[in-house]
């Protein structure tokens, strides 16, 4: 999975961290990943999902979670 963040102005976040988990094993699961990523224009590759289907979340310092 990859993508972009940005902020609510589409101003790219530098520094959050990104996690998929499978939406068929719920919130309460070891299943998934997660990982921060740094960079000046939000890019982020998450790699290691299977095919599926998956909750995505989306966190950075002095923003509101995302899914």
């Amino acid at each position: 999975m990859s993508g972009t963040v940005q902020d609510d102005l589409g101003e790219p976040v530098d520094t959050f961290r990104v996690s998929a988990t499978p939406a068929d094993e719920g919130i309460f699961t070891d299943g998934g990943l997660s990982r921060v990523f740094r960079d000046p224009d939000g890019a982020f590759e998450l790699e290691g999902l299977e095919d599926g289907d998956y909750e995505v979340l989306l966190r950075a310092r002095g923003y509101a979670s995302s899914r």
